[in-house]
């Protein structure tokens, strides 16, 4: 075997050395690199999370100090009932008219939206004075359901009674 020259073993040392260098690059550094990537994404995907998910927290944690204070307010807000309130409805209605003169009630068809139905009354009360309507919209306004006045109207007639009409939404639970 022939012997290396200095140049030759130099070259050889050098090309062993690139070698090891681009292995340890293709082997070792560039997976890891690739790791380290892959991990920031998953990092910044679970802090999103974590954002989003004490922003959750937040908004669940305001609702619920929100809720107290309406439970601890004077008056106590009223439950809303389940769906097919119809008999609790016409029971409240049936005592609001008082000393009316005529008196007459229609429901419209019922309209659910995000499991809320609202049951709509119309109602039309004749009444001897101003002050009788006024004392039948109290009554309606003080109604225990959960309901909304809308569309009141006042009317004196020629004979001095006043025809009152009015619309009610009443508010139900409907099921899911």
């Amino acid at each position: 075997m022939k012997k290396l020259t200095a140049r030759e073993r130099a070259v050889l040392a050098a090309l062993v050395l690139l070698a090891l260098i681009c292995g340890y690059v293709f082997l070792f550094h560039l997976p890891m690199e690739g790791r380290l990537a892959q991990l920031d994404v998953r990092i910044q995907e679970s802090q999103d999370l974590l954002a989003q998910t004490r922003s959750t927290v937040e908004r669940q944690q305001q609702m619920e100090r929100e809720l107290e204070a309406l439970r601890a307010a004077d008056p106590a807000p009223v439950a809303m009932p389940d769906y097919n309130n119809i008999q609790a409805v016409m029971a409240t209605l049936e005592d609001v008219p008082g000393d009316a003169q005529t008196y007459s009630l229609h429901f419209t068809t019922e309209q659910a939206e995000d499991r809320v139905l609202t049951r709509v009354a119309e109602l039309s009360v004749t009444c001897g004075s101003y002050d009788s309507a006024r004392a039948v919209l109290q009554r309606l306004r003080d109604c225990p359901l959960r309901c909304q006045l809308e569309d009141i109207s006042l009317v004196q007639e020629t004979d001095g009674a006043v025809r009152m009409e009015a619309t009610m939404a009443f508010f139900e639970y409907a099921a899911p």
